[in-house]
């Protein structure tokens, strides 16, 4: 019998109270484990509903995180290691559950953007992997999308790129939050130059002046794998 997700965490493993244990986290168990489920190996675990709630209380409170940082810098480290034994389930055989890596070395404009973009990489695999079984938290996912972009006024190139990414694979999600998105991009700017494009190139894809070139799922699942990858590097 495969448990679910919850009942092998803790909230300590991914509580805001440490960013670092939080990143870890995400970076190297979360995430990959999104991407093994999302994959069509036999071996790949299934997802439960229950799981679907709970990963994405995870990323959502993961993504409100940075705002709080600059007060818990110096808090202790968690450990995670009390997911080793019952996590073997849901990883391969040898593959470490949770390496000891420690981000506390990072600065809080590292830490925030790390933060921010594993979260964001999270909800687009389970945006694009995982659309039926999220169609109940489709409204709590669309309300904290409209909450990050209401609380920038310098939009970050993370929520840049997952907004590119929402509006170029038209999922149930896409439609829904549309209308708000036509009104947000057109109210905001960059003078960076690439965020300023990606801007620009966002607008053509809303109004379909811009068709984007079909992809499969293998592709875009090895492109969310390599985002993974570079964070982690």
């Amino acid at each position: 019998h495969q448990p679910n997700l919850e009942a092998l965490t803790t909230y300590n493993s991914w509580s805001s109270v440490n960013p670092s244990s939080t990143i870890n986290y995400l970076l190297n168990f979360l995430l990959p484990l999104l991407l093994w489920m999302s994959s069509e190996r036999k071996d790949a675990p299934k997802i439960h509903s229950s799981d679907i709630s709970f990963i994405i209380t995870i990323l959502l409170n993961s993504v409100k995180s940075p705002l709080k940082l600059a007060t818990t810098m110096g808090t202790q480290n968690i450990s995670l290691g009390h997911l080793t034994n019952s996590g073997k389930q849901y990883l391969t055989s040898g593959e470490p559950i949770i390496p000891n890596i420690n981000y506390t070395h990072k600065s809080m404009k590292q830490l925030k953007y790390l933060l921010q973009t594993a979260s964001l990489l999270g909800l687009k695999i389970l945006i694009i992997s995982f659309s039926k079984q999220t169609r109940y938290e489709w409204q709590r996912i669309i309300r904290a999308i409209k909450l990050m972009c209401n609380k920038q006024s310098n939009i970050s190139s993370s929520l840049l790129l997952f907004i590119d990414f929402i509006v170029s694979y038209k999922t149930p999600i896409y439609v829904i939050i549309r209308p708000f998105l036509l009104h947000y991009i057109h109210s905001i700017t960059s003078e960076n130059d690439c965020d300023y494009e990606m801007i620009r190139n966002i607008q053509q894809k809303l109004f379909f002046d811009k068709i984007e070139t079909s992809k499969s799922m293998s592709e875009i699942l090895n492109e969310l794998t390599q985002e993974l990858n570079q964070l982690k590097a």
